[in-house]
C-alpha cells in the first residue's frame, strides 16, 4: 500500500479547434478532392476528421437533409497545391471522397440536387470540436 494522496480531477482534454470551411478543389470521375485548414497542434495530437455531407432539394421549397458522415481518406495536402494558403499554425488537409458514396447518399435523400460539406475534428477519446462552416454547394452526377 502507498500513502493516500489527495484526489485530483482527471486531466481535461481540450476539444480540437474548428477547421476552416472545406473547399472542393477538384472533381474527378470517381472522386472529389476536398481541402481545409486545421490547427497544427490538433494534427500533431492525432485528431481524426469526420467529413459530413448535407444534400439540398432546390425543388420542394429548398429543404436540406440532416448532416451525415461520408467516408473520407485524409492526408496532408501536397505543398504548393493548397486551395488557399493556410494561416500560420495551420495545416492544409486533403480529403478524398468517393463520388459513388455521395451519389448513394443523395439518392437516399430522394430528389436532392446539390450537396455541401463540413468537417469536424475529434480526438480518439471522443472529444469533438465545433464543425467547420459549410462548403459552397455543388452538384454531383
Amino acid at each position: 500500500w502507498s500513502a493516500p494522496t489527495e484526489w485530483q480531477p482527471p486531466p481535461q482534454v481540450m476539444p480540437p479547434a474548428q477547421p476552416s470551411a472545406p473547399r472542393i478543389v477538384r472533381t474527378e470521375q470517381q472522386h472529389l478532392i476536398i481541402e481545409w485548414a486545421s490547427d497544427e497542434k490538433d494534427f500533431e495530437a492525432g485528431v481524426f476528421y469526420d467529413l459530413q455531407m448535407q444534400s439540398h432539394a432546390q425543388r420542394r421549397g429548398g429543404s436540406f437533409s440532416d448532416w451525415a458522415s461520408v467516408p473520407v481518406f485524409t492526408s496532408l495536402a501536397p505543398a504548393g497545391q493548397e486551395a488557399a494558403e493556410p494561416t500560420p499554425g495551420a495545416m492544409a488537409m486533403r480529403g478524398v471522397v468517393e463520388r459513388q458514396a455521395i451519389i448513394d447518399a443523395v439518392r437516399a435523400g430522394a430528389g436532392h440536387d446539390g450537396v455541401r460539406f463540413r468537417v469536424r475534428a475529434a480526438h480518439k477519446g471522443g472529444v469533438a470540436g465545433p464543425p467547420s462552416d459549410p462548403s459552397e454547394e455543388t452538384t454531383v452526377h
